[in-house]
């Protein structure tokens, strides 16, 4: 995987996705802070920390996605472009689906990205009616803080299994 072209792809749909934004509505939109530092399945994010604002996206998920990726991109800058017109909205409400439309792009919530490669380790663990694939997370918590998992269909716990 190459970081700059990773970069420089998503550089330029956000910027793109920004003048479409200054067209649309008539205003500015200052530049945003771009990090591209996000692990596991979340393709990406708009976060507000204090008055610090930026993007975050996924370069292992871009690198599985390329053909794809660009409508992540205009999605969380949507969240940005929302918050700036709208700043009580809340983060998937009609607000942000009417930016989404202006945008020319589909105001769906999630992703349906491959993310085969950003799973790492998964655990079975097994009730009377089947097996269940559990996250690192979830197994760490059942063998280091006794966590119970049951499943949703017999009720039963799940006990550890095997590693995948």
């Amino acid at each position: 995987m190459n970081m700059t072209t990773m970069s420089q792809s998503v550089n330029s749909v956000v910027k793109l996705t920004l003048k479409k934004a200054e067209s649309v509505y008539g205003r500015s939109f200052p530049e945003i802070e771009i990090r591209n530092d996000i692990k596991g399945k979340c393709g990406g994010q708009y976060c507000i920390r204090g008055i610090d604002k930026y993007l975050r996206f996924n370069p292992v998920m871009w690198n599985d996605n390329k053909d794809t990726y660009d409508q992540t991109v205009v999605h969380e800058v949507a969240h940005y472009i929302q918050k700036e017109i709208y700043p009580m909205s809340k983060p998937h409400g009609p607000e942000w689906k009417s930016v989404m439309s202006n945008l020319g792009a589909n105001p769906k919530r999630c992703h349906s990205m491959n993310t085969r490669s950003t799973q790492k380790r998964t655990f079975v663990y097994s009730c009377s009616c089947s097996d269940h694939d559990l996250t690192i997370v979830r197994h760490n918590k059942c063998q280091k803080k006794g966590t119970v998992y049951t499943c949703k269909k017999c009720s039963g716990d799940l006990k550890f299994k095997k590693e995948i």
